[in-house]
């Protein structure tokens, strides 16, 4: 899980205050979290000074060309499916560029006008849903639109703040032992474990079941027990769904596109999983560390208010870890027993794959000084050199 800036450590009161201005967050909410997490107490009228004396400034905005070349260079990729909202939030974890959403908007219609109306034309009408706090309901689910790809991913989102708790990318995300490894890590950084859980009855989540049971059973409210955990269809498990809607339009489509032309230039075969293998090899960092943007964006976005949902709105983040703020509960329940004994029923996800197939790529990648791609386009070339030198071994 991408760990909220106001769960980090800080070497003092001014580098706090810095990092919470970079993230986004008002004063208000500034005060609250350096009182709550770091033990700092500051009237609003002593937080204004610093802002202040720090000279932090919202209405300083980035230099102009700063700003197109940054959009330019998320256009280029998978950033061409974002909206304006999810291009500000890049710019500003990305690139540490201070821009109103305004400007991006207007920049973004210049600059990408087929883009902008494409996603205009999109409607997306939600189902009514029901919370009282956070860790009352997780949800739970696996993302197959790029398995075809070799990259399989597994997400969950609590369901009252729709923060994102955890969403990895790995060789399979059908691996029962796989995902109670996810679930296991999130609740040990969470100490504790939700009221329920809920996820289709897929077989890769009977191990994440039967540890939410155990982890339940002494429990004393409705929730307890074997009613700790739901299974059911996919389009009930509309939380997480809901989320996938919103990844796919704004970076699954391009990966989906980037992979396709590898097919269509005949470096890529579906069936071949050598070429899978390599793709993971090549990529999967890259993917996971823009997914890992994705969370953190997403985790300190404003939700606007929703008449469908009987949810506040709010940053997911605030939701989440003070939801008193929004007259919510917390639900998260203690854990009574030693959950080491259970990392026995988990597996790391680099173990599962063929482990000898990558010792075989890392061995090509040192005796040609080849580097670790850092974007798309190095771990494509990346990957068309190490086929080079398959083939021509082959």
């Amino acid at each position: 899980m991408s760990e909220p800036v106001f769960l980090q450590n800080f070497n003092n009161e001014s580098e706090a205050i810095q990092a919470f201005w970079q993230a986004g967050y008002s004063q208000y909410y500034t005060r609250i979290f350096l009182e709550k997490f770091h033990g700092i107490h500051l009237s609003p009228r002593q937080l204004r000074y610093r802002v202040k004396k720090l000279k932090l400034a919202r209405t300083t905005w980035s230099n102009d060309d700063d700003i197109n070349n940054a959009i330019l260079c998320e256009l280029s990729g998978s950033g061409s499916k974002c909206g304006y909202r999810a291009m500000w939030y890049r710019l500003k974890k990305k690139f540490k560029l201070n821009v109103s959403r305004d400007s991006v908007a207007a920049r973004l219609r210049l600059l990408d006008p087929t883009g902008v109306e494409a996603r205009q034309r999109k409607r997306f009408k939600r189902g009514l849903y029901r919370s009282f706090g956070p860790n009352l309901v997780w949800h739970l689910d696996g993302y197959d639109k790029l398995k075809p790809y070799g990259i399989c991913i597994s997400g969950c989102i609590d369901g009252y703040s729709r923060k994102i708790l955890w969403m990895k990318a790995s060789s399979t995300n059908n691996n029962p032992a796989v995902i109670a490894h996810y679930y296991l890590s999130c609740i040990k950084q969470v100490n504790g474990c939700p009221l329920q859980m809920r996820s289709d009855p897929g077989t890769e989540n009977v191990t994440v079941a039967a540890m939410q049971i155990y982890l339940r059973q002494l429990g004393n409210d409705p929730y307890s027990g074997e009613d700790s955990y739901i299974f059911g269809k996919s389009t009930a498990n509309q939380r997480i769904e809901a989320f996938w809607s919103y990844l796919l339009r704004a970076w699954t489509e391009w990966w989906r596109q980037h992979f396709s032309n590898m097919v269509a230039e005949g470096i890529f075969v579906n069936r071949s999983n050598i070429h899978k293998c390599l793709v993971r090899f090549c990529y999967l960092e890259v993917i996971q560390g823009e997914l890992d943007m994705i969370i953190s964006s997403w985790n300190d976005h404003c939700i606007r208010k929703q008449a469908q949902l009987e949810v506040p709105c709010g940053i997911p983040n605030v939701l989440y870890h003070c939801p008193e703020l929004s007259g919510g509960v917390d639900c998260l329940q203690a854990i009574p027993f030693n959950i080491d004994d259970l990392e026995e029923h988990t597996c790391l996800p680099n173990y599962v794959g063929d482990y000898e197939v990558d010792v075989y790529f890392h061995d090509l990648m040192t005796e040609n000084r080849l580097l670790p791609a850092r974007n798309p386009s190095e771990a494509e070339q990346l990957y068309k050199t190490i086929l080079e030198h398959l083939e021509h071994n082959l």
